[in-house]
């Protein structure tokens, strides 16, 4: 059976949209996911584990948890070895720099684990959540 164009564009334009919706996540190196609890009659517990960067967390009367994600900007002089490093190790290449946040949050049983994978830079997580949350907050190098 042969393919018509039309068929091959609905098979290409969900994998473009996916592509798209990545490209800008990492452009503009911010995230926001909005997590349906299971059960949102009942309390939840939201633990959330950084390297580095600040939590910040906000009640509110919703019924879900919703997470935002940026990745905070690099203080001046911060690194800046490693960079010297580089470019002597390297001259002519130019290092592309990503600003995802590599969030990952999970949801089971009305429990709520928020981590990040953010190499360098910091990330700042404000969490909304529900009055009747439980919190469990660790930021190794930052504020909670």
């Amino acid at each position: 059976m042969r393919k018509t164009n039309h068929s091959k564009f609905k098979e290409i334009l969900p994998i473009t949209l996916v592509l798209f919706f990545f490209t800008c996540v990492f452009a503009f190196g911010s995230d926001r996911v909005e997590v349906p609890l299971t059960n949102p009659a009942k309390p939840a517990l939201v633990k959330v584990s950084i390297m580095k960067g600040s939590i910040f967390v906000k009640g509110t009367s919703g019924k879900q948890v919703i997470v935002e994600a940026k990745v905070l900007a690099k203080k001046k002089g911060e690194f800046e070895e490693d960079e010297k490093e580089v470019d002597e190790k390297a001259k002519g290449m130019k290092l592309i720099k990503t600003s995802g946040t590599g969030l990952e949050v999970e949801e089971e049983n009305n429990v709520v684990k928020v981590r990040t994978m953010s190499m360098g830079n910091g990330v700042e997580l404000v969490i909304h959540v529900p009055f009747s949350t439980s919190l469990n907050l660790r930021a190794n190098m930052g504020d909670v």
